[in-house]
């Protein structure tokens, strides 16, 4: 129980720290800290343990996921990930012939690096779409109730638009990293 609240507010401080970062989003000539909300769809690879040596792959959760990115060049953005997966897992119990439902949760923690296309090909008056194309990679606990803690990993590519509206943009993602698809709001 005692893991269970450490973890609780290790994600409402990463959380509280992620919305005092001031932002708006990928704006030509302009250095800024982007901020996006997204939900998703995603799988984690469940590194191998001392009780298996074969790495497992879960079923396709939920993923409600904040992420920052830093413009570091002209076209190149870096950032960091996190939030929280979420699993539903069926077994069947023979010995009382009932399917049990088990909700397993996952915190990815990671990181990506971003090459935003429309700017790296000097594309003239595009402003409102970013166009960006990259890789994500991460880890993290994974909870199973009556289980130990175990770990995953995640890696690959990812490629998403973003439609900036005056103050806020929208953005969708699809690649195989800490999402399948990703879609949410940017700040």
């Amino acid at each position: 129980m005692n893991q269970t609240i450490r973890i609780a507010w290790l994600l409402l401080f990463l959380f509280l720290l992620h919305f005092n970062v001031s932002a708006e989003g990928w704006i030509r000539n302009k250095k800024k800290m982007l901020l996006s909300r997204g939900v998703g769809l995603t799988q984690v690879f469940i590194l191998p343990t001392k009780s298996t040596s074969k790495i497992s792959s879960s079923s396709i959760g939920l993923s409600f996921n904040f992420a920052t990115e830093h413009k570091v060049s002209r076209c190149v953005g870096i950032g960091i990930q996190t939030g929280l997966n979420v699993f539903m897992k069926m077994s069947f119990n023979p010995e009382q012939k009932i399917f049990e439902l088990n909700t397993v949760y996952a915190i990815p923690i990671g990181g990506k690096i971003l090459f935003h296309l429309l700017e790296e090909l000097y594309v003239p008056g595009y402003c409102r779409y970013d166009v960006y194309y990259g890789i994500q990679f991460g880890g993290g606990p994974l909870f199973e109730k009556g289980e130990k803690i175990q770990w995953f990993a995640y890696a690959g590519p990812v490629t998403g638009v973003r439609y900036r509206f005056h103050k806020i943009s929208l953005f969708g993602e699809f690649g195989y990293g800490a999402t399948f698809f990703n879609c949410g709001v940017i700040f």
